[in-house]
């Protein structure tokens, strides 16, 4: 039959580690809150950046079509007219 002192002993030893596992736990519930936080700011950070990107809208990119489109045109005429001008002056 174990004594007393064994059984306090023993008692001490699974408080001992009982107190380390709450520890532990309470580290990792606190790690768990600043990683929660820090996700919580780049939520925002990222949601403001959503709002502050403005995509291309139809009249945009309608507009953006009529420039290439002219810049193309200006193009093409001038090469015939440089090629015309070359033809010519043979």
């Amino acid at each position: 039959m174990p004594t007393i002192h064994k059984l306090l002993d023993e008692s001490q030893k699974q408080c001992k580690t009982l107190v380390d596992e709450i520890n532990a736990f309470k580290h990792a519930r606190v790690l768990n809150q600043q990683a929660t936080d820090s996700l919580d700011a780049t939520c925002v950070a990222l949601q403001k950046t959503t709002k502050a990107i403005r995509p291309f809208t139809e009249a945009r990119i309608r507009w953006f079509m009529i420039v290439v489109s002219l810049a193309t045109l200006l193009n093409t005429l001038l090469f015939i007219a440089i090629l015309w001008f070359i033809v010519v002056k043979k």
